[in-house]
């Protein structure tokens, strides 16, 4: 008997894989469990108030950056650095860039700003979405990204140019089906933090 095949021996044109359909599968599942929870201040009596977003909400969230994001030239393999506080719109644009087939290229800001421009140079990214700090980055060292072709503010825009993620957004929700990428595609770019030598970018596949 021919064992089942697994994630390393499965024939490479099997277009079978993408990180977003795991949240599709739960969304289905269990449409209204918690997904993502975050503190959103304190409430009269001074307890810490918290927010959520269900997995179903999750979901349509992603299905609409998803579109619109690819209405503004993100594509399948595009490297796209993302600088958004962790949340809500964090995991939606995380998701949606995986639907998309689009690699998000994350840097903790911490290992320094010349490590930084160091890592961006490197990563020639094609669209940058940010917070406004993230972007007034951008304008000081242009250098790091003269690659970028589309840019996105999570935030209030100043003079920079682009997208605001409520442009991204805009438009109803309808379904977005998820890029047919091969396991060993490419899904997301991670920097290590530099703590122990020079921050490098390690690549993670969709199998």
């Amino acid at each position: 008997m021919t064992p089942p095949a697994s994630s390393t021996d499965r024939r490479a044109d099997d277009y079978t894989v993408n990180i977003a359909r795991q949240l599709t599968a739960v969304a289905a599942r269990t449409p209204d469990k918690h997904a993502v929870v975050w503190t959103a201040g304190r409430g009269a009596s001074g307890r810490t108030r918290y927010g959520h977003v269900t997995f179903k909400e999750l979901e349509q969230e992603t299905d609409r950056y998803a579109h619109g994001l690819s209405a503004a030239g993100i594509r399948q393999g595009t490297r796209t650095i993302l600088f958004v506080t962790p949340g809500r719109d964090f995991f939606a644009l995380v998701f949606a860039l995986f639907k998309i087939g689009a690699v998000p290229v994350m840097v903790d800001p911490g290992i320094g700003r010349q490590q930084m421009r160091r890592c961006l140079t490197d990563v020639q990214g094609e669209a940058f979405i940010g917070v406004p700090l993230a972007h007034l980055f951008r304008t000081l060292y242009p250098g790091a990204f003269r690659s970028v072709r589309v840019a996105v503010t999570v935030g209030r825009r100043w003079g920079w140019g682009g997208l605001r993620l409520e442009d991204v957004r805009a438009d109803p929700w309808t379904p977005y089906e998820a890029a047919p990428t091969r396991e060993t595609d490419a899904a997301a770019i991670l920097f290590t933090s530099g703590s122990t030598g020079p921050a490098k970018g390690v690549l993670y596949e969709h199998g």
